[in-house]
């Protein structure tokens, strides 16, 4: 019997710290410059190789409503991957969900690059990085930042990435019961509220502060009015959230999670403050 083949990596969900639209571009996306920040809680991929089955058989775990064939991003990848690379031998896909579709976290995105990943450790040697990097593109603009991880500074479709350093702050991420639709928030776009001055030069010297005050004060999402104006229930779930803290909360991607800084220590009395609210609280430390 030949010795099975496999290998799993961590797919982490990332926020937004920043994000700016700047406009449209020709081929149908917007320029952005935004702040990635992945984060120590998210999904799991393993891939095995198989003798016999389908090319790529996908199995999806933990969160219902998934799609666990073509529609899926990680078999995509799977399936880009094996083209590439001139892989044959079937393969099998486990994806542990733990991030929601429609959270604005890169749930989907993570998970193909961790397909991809995982396949570089299995056939080494058949893709280099740039090839990587042209696949993970062509599947989305988020997808080559994962590949990164960490933090990084996106520009472009958010896929011209430069990698920084940067402290940790302790965040509170507040799920709603439901998700927000990518493509009708970037349709709704306009031009709202500015951004803070400093702009994201700003939210860097922030960040290095470790003030959570300074950081909450220099985030920005161009998104969030469109993502309040196309889905009503999350501009409901916002303005409760933002009643109960006292303070406007920070939105990832698209939405539709929001989340926040609390002061050192005060943790616990965010959650408090959220007890009975719908949805989920994922409390990251620094």
């Amino acid at each position: 019997m030949a010795a099975t083949v496999s290998a799993r990596r961590r797919a982490p969900a990332k926020i937004n710290l920043y994000l700016d639209v700047l406009g449209r571009r020709d081929d149908g996306y917007h320029d952005l410059e935004t702040l990635f920040l992945a984060l120590p809680w998210g999904d799991a991929v393993e891939v095995t190789q198989r003798d016999t089955g389908p090319a790529i058989d996908l199995a999806v775990h933990g969160i219902d409503g998934v799609p666990a064939g073509e529609r899926n991003l990680a078999w995509q990848a799977a399936a880009r991957f094996r083209e590439a690379a001139g892989v044959t031998q079937p393969l099998h896909i486990a994806l542990t969900k733990r991030i929601p579709p429609g959270a604005g976290l890169g749930g989907g995105s993570s998970d193909a690059a961790a397909v991809l990943q995982c396949l570089t450790e299995m056939y080494p040697g058949r893709l280099d990085d740039a090839a990587l990097y042209v696949i993970a593109a062509a599947l989305g603009a988020d997808v080559p930042f994962f590949l990164v991880g960490d933090a990084a500074i996106g520009r472009g479709r958010g896929d011209e990435l430069e990698p920084v350093a940067l402290a940790r702050p302790t965040l509170v991420l507040i799920l709603p019961p439901f998700g927000c639709d990518t493509a009708a928030v970037f349709g709704a776009f306009e031009r709202g509220r500015r951004a803070p001055p400093g702009g994201l030069p700003a939210m860097r010297e922030a960040l290095a502060s470790r003030d959570p005050a300074a950081i909450r004060a220099a985030h920005y999402n161009a998104l969030a009015f469109a993502a309040m104006k196309t889905h009503p229930a999350f501009l409901r779930f916002t303005s409760d959230v933002e009643r109960r803290l006292g303070r406007a909360p920070a939105m990832s991607g698209s939405g539709s999670t929001l989340f926040d800084l609390p002061d050192e220590g005060a943790a616990a009395g965010v959650l408090d403050a959220l007890a009975d609210l719908p949805g989920t609280r994922v409390v990251l430390q620094a």
